[in-house]
């Protein structure tokens, strides 16, 4: 592999769908800029949204995750790491001393930071076959706060382990959303630099033109079509075609219809795989998905006919997002990808003049390496 080939590296963490849309998302808003982004996954869905999108992503499944990502990263040593959503990583494969002089940019979307912060696998546990302590940097991402039992009489509380704002992976963030005030006040307690986004990072679904098929199209051309849109658990699938049934419909009116990567067993839908399912919003008359970053950053722009159905998640809080402020209609990616770029001219010279070349071989962006 190359090292000059894909100076950024975006690391999406996440067995589904949603980290590889948003990792996708901004390596082609990065390509557009000249600036060739390669991007790490767990999903399943690598090599299905690497054809479909020409986006350059290399799977490591989640066995082998975090014991494989050193090497990997070794091998590809990107002058620049952007790590969605979890600052030290999904399961602390960025908190070793071999990462403490990357440069890092922290893409921030909602947190459920107390989750986070106290996992074990972050706070410093032993990885599957790493001796516990070994490859911790000088400074841990997070330091152990807890106190003694009695305070005056009294139980004390026991405080969570503490994020670290000295490390390197929270000092340039980019604000992808709206957040927890917790976890903005630890973001500026630590962050140099922050860009915050002007809407959610959107998909850019023109990149992607998937023929549609037949039937969607006639289904489509009634103009009442309720488009179900979700890549969860089966038992939230069924959730939404529940509301979906309940939303307002009158006699012979169309059924509705189910965008997912496979069918579901025993549910009386039609059903089709199709990436993006943004290029059909214009067309449905009703739009119901769960209440992730990305659906909802697609839903901004149709808000008068989106319904969302937050589900509970380990690390995301789709009740808060749902409840909290709008993040507005425009697409954030641009935005974030204009930051990064800056970033890029202010490395030293040696790094920049990867970059300058890697912009002379931008079409490798969508050459994808087996």
């Amino acid at each position: 592999m190359m090292k000059t080939s894909f100076p950024i590296l975006i690391s999406a963490p996440g067995a589904g769908l949603g980290h590889l849309v948003r990792a996708c998302a901004l390596a082609l808003r990065l390509a557009e800029r000249g600036l060739p982004a390669r991007v790490l996954s767990q999903s399943p869905y690598a090599e299905g949204l690497a054809r479909l999108t020409g986006c350059a992503i290399d799977r490591i499944p989640p066995a082998g995750w975090p014991g494989e990502v050193a090497g990997y990263v070794a091998r590809l040593d990107p002058a620049l790491v952007v790590v969605d959503t979890f600052p030290w990583g999904i399961r602390g494969e960025w908190r070793g001393e071999e990462h403490a002089k990357r440069r890092f940019v922290y893409l921030a979307r909602r947190l459920r930071l107390d989750e986070y912060v106290n996992a074990g696998s972050a706070c410093g546990a032993s990885r599957p076959g790493v001796p516990p302590g070994h490859g911790r940097p000088r400074r841990p991402p997070y330091s152990d706060t807890r106190q003694g039992a009695h305070a005056e009489g009294k139980t004390t509380e026991v405080p969570r382990a503490a994020w670290n704002t000295h490390s390197p992976q929270v000092k340039h963030v980019i604000v992808a959303e709206p957040l927890a005030e917790a976890h903005e006040a630890l973001i500026a307690a630590g962050a140099t630099e922050t860009c915050r986004l002007p809407g959610r990072i959107r998909f850019p679904a023109e990149r992607c033109d998937t023929p549609l098929p037949r039937e969607l199209d006639k289904l489509l051309d009634t103009g009442k079509l309720r488009l179900i849109v979700h890549s969860g658990p089966e038992e939230e699938v069924r959730t939404l075609v529940a509301a979906a049934q309940r939303e307002t419909a009158a006699p012979g009116d169309t059924p509705p219809a189910l965008i997912a990567p496979k069918p579901i067993a025993g549910l009386d839908l039609p059903t089709f795989e199709y990436f993006p399912a943004s290029r059909l919003f214009d067309r449905a008359a009703r739009i119901i998905t769960g209440a992730g970053y990305n659906t909802m950053a697609e839903g901004a722009v149709y808000a008068e006919k989106h319904v969302a159905v937050p589900f509970p998640r380990r690390f995301d809080d789709q009740p808060a997002r749902l409840a909290g402020p709008p993040a507005g209609p425009d697409d954030g990616g641009h935005a974030a990808a204009s930051f990064i770029e800056r970033l890029c001219s202010m490395l030293t010279a040696p790094t920049a003049a990867v970059f300058r070349d890697s912009r002379r071989g931008r079409g490798a962006m969508f050459r994808r390496r087996r």
